[in-house]
């Protein structure tokens, strides 16, 4: 019995595909893949978009497509506006900004009316 060949991929002629997101009905971004390309990946940032909106995404071509949508991001906290002062006011202070294993980090927090 002969051992089993794995399948040999077929040449695929050249191919012009565009995929696209928008939000709320407006282009957001835009991608054209050329040639013969078995895989082309790319990133869309809504970061500009902050609450809620439905997302349409959009594909032309003969190709398959599929995707992955994130729903959180990371914002360093230099970036992070600043909350409204309310009644109550609290600041925590750390005396390290790195750990290593077994490290003790020291808190100070004030709490103000």
């Amino acid at each position: 019995m002969a051992a089993a060949q794995p399948a040999k991929a077929k040449a695929s002629a050249p191919v012009a595909e565009r995929a696209g997101a928008g939000v709320g009905g407006q282009a957001v971004a835009v991608a054209q893949v050329a040639g013969r390309r078995w895989r082309a990946a790319g990133v869309c940032s809504l970061i500009n978009y902050p609450g809620t909106h439905d997302v349409e995404l959009t594909f032309a071509g003969t190709g398959r497509v599929s995707y992955n949508l994130v729903s959180k991001v990371h914002l360093p906290w230099s970036d992070v506006p600043p909350e409204a002062t309310g009644p109550l006011s609290i600041s925590i202070g750390y005396d390290k900004t790195t750990l290593t294993l077994d490290d003790t980090v020291t808190a100070t927090v004030q709490v103000s009316r």
